[in-house]
Parts: structure tokens; sequence; C-alpha cells
């Protein structure tokens, strides 16, 4: 995560929906050669600088709700609806998202620092606010037990999170990363809240370029990963910079000097076993340990384009780079499908449950995007 401007942005009135209409169909008009098999659009001409989204069904409605984090506050949108309106639920500066049950968790604010909100509560105060003649804020009105935000003590300075589940126990956790060591917190189904286990003082790496929890059948924390390198050999062709939160001492892992590593860089546990790995224009699955993973013809995986994310879809590695997608089988390394165009930059916004892809027109960067979802 980058770090934040000092100056706030520029934030609509509460009341404020942002409306845009999805096109029908293509009518000579927009170029969409993003649209086909692999994403649908759901908002057409988006004005907000988008920095997360998370997805959320509503409990009532059973409506399915993309929620998405922003420079200008956190913001909903019902994929039900027959006009695409984006709702203002939280007016402070997001960076980071992720929602559980009812509840999402937050990295927000001037300074950052994680938040809890009730989706629930966020979701009804902002049909109150929308309502003529409404003119006192509804949260002043609540019981203070019923407030809908609520600040994570000691997270002030967040830089950024990242939650993960442990398959074994059903156990999930969620791991931030301060200015000065990491936070963990789990979750607790009977409160509905995320609660600190463990706090450690360590100097991470700045920038933070990669901050992933993976998880080790038999121990009882995820380790947290800061840093990702290329390994010695073709035996082990990544390393992995580590801290076990499971131990007190000895929990820093680091072997040798770590060499630089140009371009982006990802980390995305797959299962048990199974770890994918961007790194040096291709795609790697290694083991928990670096090592190649078992059972595979083609472990790795090479691109001929830049490649900024990727993620894991059906069995398919989906690749993103700035005009387009790549799409290669596990295993063998295959080209599936691809979408390439020179007009429209790309930008994959989430890799979590539902991916959501920005779009831009090349030549017009200041210029409002376009939203999809996978298909």
């Amino acid at each position: 995560m980058g770090p934040c401007s000092e100056d706030p942005p520029l934030l609509p009135p509460k009341t404020e929906k942002i409306r845009r209409a999805v096109p029908a169909d293509n009518g000579g008009g927009t170029p969409r050669p993003h649209e086909g098999s692999l994403f649908r659009k759901v908002f057409d001409g988006c004005p907000l600088r988008v920095t997360a989204t998370t997805t959320w069904t509503h409990p009532s409605t059973q409506d399915p709700h993309l929620i998405l984090g922003a420079e200008e506050g956190i913001f909903t949108l019902n994929q039900s609806e027959p006009e695409a309106t984006l709702e203002l639920l939280y007016h402070s500066r997001t960076s980071w998202l992720y929602s559980i049950g009812n509840v999402l968790m937050s990295v927000s604010g001037k300074t950052p620092q994680l938040y809890s909100h009730s989706l629930l509560g966020l979701y009804e105060q902002s049909r109150r606010e929308q309502r003529p003649g409404v003119h006192i804020s509804p949260h002043r009105l609540l019981p203070r037990k019923n407030v809908t935000s609520t600040k994570i003590p000691d997270t002030k300075g967040c830089r950024t999170c990242c939650v993960a589940r442990n398959g074994q126990t059903g156990c999930h956790y969620l791991c931030g990363a301060l200015d000065a060591g990491v936070v963990l917190l789990q979750w607790y189904q009977p409160l509905q809240k995320f609660m600190l286990v463990k706090h450690f003082d360590f100097p991470l790496p700045s920038p933070l370029r990669v901050f992933e929890l993976l998880v080790t059948p038999g121990e009882e924390f995820p380790s947290v990963c800061i840093g990702v390198a290329p390994g010695p050999s073709p035996a082990r062709p990544v390393l992995f910079r580590t801290i076990n939160l499971n131990s007190l001492t000895s929990w820093f892992t680091h072997a040798g000097a770590e060499p630089s590593c140009p371009g982006p860089v990802q980390v995305t546990q797959l299962d048990s076993e199974t770890v994918l790995v961007l790194l040096d224009r291709s795609v790697k699955l290694v083991t928990l340990q670096g090592a190649p993973a078992r059972g595979l013809v083609a472990p790795d995986i090479p691109f001929d384009v830049a490649v900024e994310a990727v993620a894991l879809v059906r069995g398919c590695v989906q690749a993103f780079w700035r005009h387009g997608v790549q799409v290669r089988q596990v295993g063998s390394a295959q080209l599936i499908e691809e979408l390439r165009d020179q007009r429209w930059t790309f930008r994959l916004l989430s890799s979590h449950s539902t991916l959501v892809l920005e779009t831009r027109p090349t030549d017009e960067a200041n210029a409002y995007s376009n939203l999809y979802v996978q298909a």
C-alpha cells in the first residue's frame, strides 16, 4: 500500500448517490473489448479512486453487494438493482477492506487505523440519511453499544492487513502491519468480532511489497510473509521471508541476503500445501518451503507480458497486465484465453472471493473508470 496523501479527499455530500447506467449493448459506442466470458460490467463511469473491494450479502434481502473502499470513503453497490448506484456508507479515506458475516473490517482515516463496522448499521444509517428532512446525523441518536464503527485499539498507523483461515481448526485470523511491528487478531464468532491474540515488535520493510498470512498444517497460528525472493536453485525456486507467530523466540526466518526483485510480486496460499507466487514475470506454484509443488507438469508458468497481479479461478491462472488479461491452465501453462487492448488500462482491484477489475482509457489517466466482476 502506498503512502496516503495528507490532503483530505474531496467528498460527495452524505446524501448523494452516484448513479451510472450500465449499457445493455455496445451500440457502436465506447469499445468494450474486455467483456465476454471472463467479466461482467457492473458500473459505467465510476468517479471514485478505488483502493480495495469486498463482497457482502444482505441477510434479509439476500441482495449481493459489492463494497468499495476508496480515497473518498466506503461505498456499496447493490448488484440486484436495475440501475447501478453507489451509496456512501462511511465518510473516510479507506485503503483496505474485508467482510466476515455482517462485519466489515477496514483500514481507514487520514492517519490509517484498523476499524470494525456493522454493515447492517452502516446500511441502515445510509438509508436514514437519504430521507428528506433529516438534519441530525443518525449515529448521534444511537445508544453507545450500537455505534456502527469502532477503532481497534493499538492499531494507529496501520499500513495494511491480511487475512487467512486455518482449514484444520476453522479459525479466521487477521494480521495488521504497523509502523514497527505486527498484530494478530482472531475472529470470535459468539462476540462477532476480531480480538487481539499476539503483538510482535519488529521493523517491517519499507516499502512493504508483500504482506500475506501462510497457514502451516499443525501450527496453531499462521506465519506472516513479509518478503519473497528468487531461490538458489530449481529445487528451491522461491525464498519466503516470514515471521512465525507461534513462537516468542527465533520466530524470524530469513535465508541470507535477499536479492533484489524487480517488478510486481504477489504471494497467495491456495491450500495447505501450495502457494502461488508472482515473481520475475512468472507464476511459480511452490510448497510452503519454496520447493516446486508436487504433481504438476509445469509448476512454473512464464508470461510474455509484464504481469501486475494474478488470481486462480477454476483451475486456471488469470494474469493481469497493463493492457489485458491472460488465462493459462495450471499444470500445463497452456494459454486458454486472452483479452488484449492497448486502448484500455486494466487493474485488478481484488483477487479474493469475487474478482473485481477496473479499466480506464489509456490516453485519459484521470478519466472515470469502468468496474467489472468475474462472470
